[in-house]
């Protein structure tokens, strides 16, 4: 469980980093994901190493990061480049039969203010 939180930490240090970067319009674009992304997706990269998920086995966790590494690559499609195993495992996320059906469509979670959080989920069919 302190593996799950400390991934989910850094993945939503991604994601608050891809929000503020969508915000900013002056954003450098190349600077951005050197010097804001690029440590974090290194810290991934690193965690991930070879496991086919974040936590071992699939979590939200891994659905978070996967609409992440979507935008970035929305953003710049070669954002993952230097990260082949993120690259890797977003194309394998992405090929899962039940995964290409579904499409996320929100996410939200509460605030931290209780020891318990939690997240829902909105799919809907493709």
């Amino acid at each position: 469980m302190v593996a799950v939180r400390m991934v989910k930490g850094v993945v939503d240090d991604l994601f608050n980093a891809v929000i503020r970067g969508a915000g900013d319009k002056n954003l450098r674009i190349d600077d951005w994901m050197q010097n804001t992304i690029g440590p974090i997706l290194s810290k991934l990269s690193t965690w991930l190493d070879v496991k086919e998920f974040l936590c071992g086995d699939i979590t939200i966790v891994d659905f978070k990061f996967a609409e992440i590494l979507q935008s970035l690559l929305a953003i710049r499609s070669d954002s993952l480049s230097r990260f082949p195993n993120i690259r890797d495992y977003s194309r394998r996320f992405e090929s899962m039969p039940a995964i290409s059906r579904l499409s996320l469509i929100h996410i939200s979670e509460p605030t931290r203010l209780l020891s318990i959080s939690y997240a829902v989920f909105c799919l809907k069919k493709k």
